[in-house]
């Protein structure tokens, strides 16, 4: 199946280590070298043009995060959010990493460089770690996230916990909520 890829780099297949934790997903392994990371959940599943597209999209678009499902949020008085596990009146300020492009350098971000409050949150919060990795690379490059059509997921957030992740994690973020919304949705041609 990877083999056929046509994105002439080298893929390799990470599986999780015996230390159960969420936020071993975004951890950095020894020997990365290229620019980008493709993080994917063992029920994924999607066609070989769908992740070389998304490549493609990726590629245009380094400093965002780019994923296949999107999730929303609105700010409700000063410090209350509402969470949507889709768009949100044609936008959207997350995208999930059940299918996701990011640089590389993110991951040593979220790992190394995000403080060990979070960390702790989102092992606490398991749910909580889309959300995270969303505030950070919005956070730190200011740039929303890019959605591609392609497959369907299944939704894992349920809009209740997802407004309890985006408050708790505002806390750990200097009271600011580093989320950045986009309408944009990049469609392949057929």
């Amino acid at each position: 199946f990877l083999r056929k890829l046509r994105l002439g780099k080298h893929v390799k297949v990470v599986q999780h280590g015996h230390f159960k934790s969420v936020n071993n997903k975004f951890n950095p392994i020894q020997g990365i070298t290229t620019d980008a990371v493709f993080l994917a959940n063992e029920n994924t599943s999607t066609s070989l043009e769908e992740i070389e597209f998304g490549f493609q999209v990726w590629q245009k678009n380094m400093d965002s995060l780019v994923g296949y499902q999107p999730y929303s949020h609105k700010t409700i008085g000063k410090k209350n959010y509402q969470f949507f596990s889709s768009s949100y009146a044609g936008s959207y300020s997350m995208v999930s990493s059940n299918a996701m492009f990011m640089k590389s350098d993110f991951l040593h971000a979220y790992s190394c460089l995000l403080s060990e409050q979070v960390h702790h949150f989102v092992d606490q919060h398991p749910e909580c770690a889309d959300i995270a990795i969303n505030m950070l690379v919005s956070g730190m490059t200011g740039v929303a996230p890019v959605l591609v059509d392609g497959f369907s997921l299944p939704n894992t957030n349920a809009p209740l916990l997802g407004s309890q992740c985006i408050e708790g994690l505002v806390r750990f973020f200097n009271g600011q909520n580093t989320l950045v919304f986009n309408n944009q949705i990049i469609k392949g041609i057929v």
